[in-house]
């Protein structure tokens, strides 16, 4: 006989391989933390040992009454898969239910061995139909949130009472290293124990991949039937893995009467005759049908008589209001045979946020809480202006950002929303020509032609107002702190009219200093030439081939101009192209250092000065000046210079080719428009190379 034992405030359900390999726990690291944290939950877990033996086992008598609990689903979610549908929670509940009662259709397959101690645990779930301040809900709450990605106790959003709700919690994906100890697999779920200690009031409940819920939808192929949710929810409920404590028992144990002990945990469907331990009286084979092994969900199949003991014992002592009448009433869910119809929650999404004006673009309905009867769709310079379908297909015929409104509505009422400024609608042919530059020397601010995006962690592209190439400012990442692996942000373009080049080229400057021989951050630029809508890889360096200088380990700041490289990325594929999209995406592999980027030219020349002994004869004089200045070239490049004149936004504003045989000229001369007061960037662009002089006009 094994003790019964309980064992962790968590309990995490992991899959290094989902079909064949054996599945890893945190349970041993995550309980040693609780036992570290708190030193009467030892206390409190023998306390129930000795409670539940005395008690006696369930299966003498069954209960009068099922006891019935409230469910809310929140779904954490970034508009992608992880936001389930409501038939595929539906889905779900139908699983546990069935599983808990024992009414689920492979009951007959429990081994005769284990047949006459098959138990129905005489627990029925229902989605709430009351939210904790009493309106009407559905039971699903579905949250915007990118904590959906690497999911852990700070995941649980908005939290319902754990005294009236089972909340669940669905995301994309868990962090492996939720309880301290790592896994280096796939965290499918993991449920906090009832016992005081166990956690935190609101973290109380299951979380799980939305992949692996249910049966249907995106968790339809996993080979799973939805007993992952009924593995975590026999955790919320107290039940233990029945591999804890191995063959001997070992703290922590499981100790459930009726379950034989197992050495590890088992994975796949082992052999019926599978007998991982013989040391107990009688010896029996491994319980692999048994929910609260690793076994694969399609040879699950039972609870256990003793396992129902533990789970009475958990509501008569640990979950007490839960299932009571007054707590049905006020949840809602006591009497199911005249639900209110609750007044829908106008929601929606589009994939596509970029699109071309006059291309089309479906959007998605994305409403709860009530099921919807009629929508109304408005959408600005939309065509058509307004359409009464569930996922209508528009384009725009006018460039520039554009709301959209959905209503929605049933017989118990309407709601609506309104996103501005929600959808970019790019023009055809873009107002920014190639050449363009970007550098940042007069810059306070990124510039309004670039825009970035950052992950949970990521510190993202700033503004760098003390160091650059051959200057004083550049763009840079502060990646020697504050990131997780895998962890990227993104530095994007307004389109460029590819047609006005002078070069089909793409070039900027880089420094970047490893951390350490396993630092392999990733710089990728990627070009679109259909809006956004699809995106090619047109550079990638990682690593070593990334890096610009040699190896520390302390934050890295550039010396001088030798810890910079140019690069030159061909733009050969997109020369007719007239609404050409760039952007950087930089992935961090967590142990790495800082990135800078300096001088980013798009079809043309580079800022930056490229020969300092000939930038240091250019003559521009006088500086600052009222409009007007006096050129004079060293003698070795007055042949075959262009001049062209760029304003601190880095448009383009004149571009000739100077006069042969000619030192010295006016710029009035040669730019007919007056300068207005600012910062101007004079590039020569000679036999020799690129160089840049700046001009301050008061």
């Amino acid at each position: 006989m094994k003790k019964l034992f309980v064992i962790i405030s968590v309990s995490i359900f992991v899959f290094s391989n989902f079909k064949t390999q054996a599945q890893s726990c945190l349970t041993d690291e995550y309980f040693q933390k609780q036992l570290n944290n708190n030193a009467t939950l030892k206390n409190e877990i023998i306390n129930a040992q000795q409670g539940i033996r005395l008690a006696g086992h369930s299966q003498k008598s069954a209960r009068a009454n099922v006891r019935i609990i409230p469910v809310v689903v929140h779904v954490l979610h970034q508009y992608g898969s992880e936001n389930i549908s409501r038939d595929q929670i539906l889905d779900q509940i139908r699983i546990i239910n069935l599983d808990f009662r024992r009414q689920n259709a492979d009951a007959s397959s429990t081994r005769s061995t284990f047949q006459n101690v098959a138990a129905d645990c005489e627990v029925e779930f229902r989605m709430a139909s009351k939210d904790p301040q009493g309106n009407c809900t559905d039971g699903i709450d579905r949250i915007y949130s990118s904590l959906t990605n690497t999911a852990n106790d700070a995941s649980k959003l908005n939290p319902w009472p754990k005294s009236n709700y089972l909340n669940i919690w669905i995301v994309k994906t868990i962090d492996g290293n939720v309880g301290g100890g790592g896994t280096g697999g796939t965290v499918l779920g993991y449920a906090q124990f009832p016992y005081p200690g166990s956690g935190a009031t609101k973290t109380d409940g299951v979380i799980i991949r939305g992949d692996f819920f249910g049966s249907i939808g995106t968790a339809a192929n996993n080979g799973y039937k939805g007993r992952v949710a009924t593995h975590e929810v026999g955790h919320w409920l107290g039940l233990f893995h029945t591999f804890q404590g191995g063959c001997n028992g070992t703290f922590p144990a499981e100790d459930v009467y009726d379950t034989p002990p197992v050495d590890v945990a088992n994975s796949s469907c082992p052999a019926s005759n599978w007998n991982s331990c013989t040391n107990d009286v009688p010896d029996l084979p491994d319980q692999t049908e048994n929910y609260m092994d690793y076994a694969d969900g399609k040879c699950q199949n039972m609870f256990s008589a003793g396992q129902k003991d533990v789970i009475d014992y958990i509501f008569q002592n640990y979950r007490t209001n839960i299932s009571t009448v007054a707590n049905l009433k006020t949840t809602g869910v006591y009497d199911t045979s005249n639900t209110a119809l609750c007044i829908p929650k106008a929601d929606f999404y589009t994939p596509l946020l970029n699109v071309c004006q006059g291309s089309q673009i479906k959007f998605y309905d994305n409403s709860t809480r009530g099921k919807v009867a009629n929508y109304t769709w408005y959408f600005e310079n939309g065509n058509p202006a307004t359409d009464n379908s569930a996922d209508p297909t528009v384009s725009f015929t006018k460039a520039g950002t554009v709301y959209v409104k959905l209503v929605v509505s049933n017989a118990s009422g309407k709601d609506s929303v309104t996103k501005t400024a929600y959808i970019n609608v790019i023009s055809n042919i873009s107002g920014y020509k190639s050449p363009w530059q970007f550098g940042f020397d007069s810059n306070t601010a990124l510039p309004a032609e670039l825009s970035t995006f950052t992950t949970n962690s990521s510190n993202g592209f700033k503004l760098n107002k003390t160091t650059g190439y051959n200057s004083s400012s550049c763009l840079y990442i502060n990646n020697y702190n504050n990131f997780n692996p895998g962890d990227y942000c993104e530095l994007s373009l307004v389109p460029f009219d590819m047609t006005t080049k002078l070069a089909a080229n793409l070039e900027f400057f880089i420094s970047y200093s490893r951390r350490s021989a396993s630092s392999f951050d990733n710089l990728k630029v990627f070009a679109s030439n259909d809006c956004g809508i699809n995106w090619n890889n047109i550079y990638s360096k990682s690593g070593g081939k990334l890096e610009t200088t040699t190896s520390q380990n302390s934050s890295f700041i550039p010396a001088s101009a030798a810890d910079w490289r140019r690069e030159k990325v061909s733009l050969s594929g997109y020369q007719a192209v007239q609404n050409l999209m760039l952007k950087f995406t930089f992935i961090t592999s967590g142990v790495g250092n800082n990135f800078y980027m300096d001088n980013i030219n798009i079809g043309g020349f580079p800022l930056a000065t490229t020969n300092v002994e000939i930038a240091n004869n250019i003559e521009i004089f006088p500086n600052p000046t009222n409009g007007n200045a006096t050129i004079k070239l060293p003698e070795t490049i007055y042949n075959n210079t262009r001049l062209i004149v760029v304003d601190m936004t880095g448009k383009q504003l004149s571009n000739v080719l100077l006069p042969n045989n000619s030192q010295t000229f006016e710029l009035g001369n040669i730019y007919n428009n007056t300068l207005s007061k600012g910062i101007y960037q004079l590039i020569f662009v000679t036999e020799k190379g690129s160089v840049s002089k700046s001009l301050l006009v008061e």
